[in-house]
């Protein structure tokens, strides 16, 4: 059963996105920093650190996703990366409101998209009907991943906290296949350089590139493993923390 902390009235604004020459609608809260205020999210904070980022549309999810639909285009491209054409299944993580996951829906990937919060899953739901794709929705804790494997993985600005980061690589480890690639969208977060770092030493080949969407500027993070087997990699080392953007 799905937990919403918000009513099924609260208001939503119609936000009209255009990415590398395509376009889609997203259905989303109107005015998001208005849910901090909400008792349940005060409460959800107090047990969890939660916070309703999903509810915002952020750059590094346009990044992600105009690189997608890039690449997508061009087999040349993305045979090069190890990007599998469509249809090939793929696994959204922190999905939010789904921005680059519908994009992969259009293109004709099989797409799951997820997410730790139900209100977050509700709104895919609705953005997918909207702009008439399929996608399924399933609730992923980092820290309790799904058991079942993708060739591609996708997530954007999921590398703000560094607490996360260990989870987020486990995660990648148990759910992406042998020779498949995730791909990360990060808006160059201090934080996120702890975990370029960290991810050589626990088994993934890590390349990156430079990405913008309307002025802001980010990186693209292609994770690739670079183990055999199904065995947990090795934690990275514990670091002092350093402030964070």
């Amino acid at each position: 059963m799905r937990h919403h902390r918000l009513h099924s009235d609260w208001p939503t604004r119609r936000l009209h996105i255009a990415v590398a020459g395509r376009e889609l609608n997203l259905i989303a809260p109107d005015n998001p920093y208005a849910l901090l205020d909400l008792p349940a999210v005060e409460e959800a904070f107090a047990a969890d650190e939660y916070m309703p980022y999903w509810a915002h549309l952020w750059p590094a999810a346009c990044m992600l996703a105009g690189w997608l639909i890039r690449h997508a285009a061009s087999p040349e491209a993305a045979a090069e990366v190890g990007l599998p054409p469509p249809p090939a299944r793929l696994l959204e993580l922190g999905c939010g409101l789904a921005l680059p996951g519908l994009f992969a829906a259009l293109d004709g990937y099989q797409v799951t998209a997820s997410d730790y919060d139900d209100d977050a899953l509700a709104y895919a739901e609705q953005n997918a009907e909207l702009n008439r794709v399929h996608l399924r929705t399933v609730r992923v804790d980092w820290r309790t991943p799904p058991p079942h494997r993708f060739p591609v993985i996708l997530a954007a600005d999921v590398l703000y906290e560094r607490r996360n980061h260990q989870p987020i690589l486990e995660c990648l480890h148990e759910c992406l296949e042998q020779a498949g690639l995730a791909v990360l969208a990060d808006p160059n977060r201090q934080a996120a350089d702890a975990f370029l770092e960290d991810a050589p030493r626990t088994g993934w080949r890590v390349a990156t590139e430079p990405a913008e969407w309307e002025g802001a500027h980010g990186r693209i993070v292609l994770l690739q493993p670079r183990q055999c087997g199904t065995s947990r990699p090795p934690t990275a080392p514990a670091r002092p923390d350093r402030p964070q953007r």
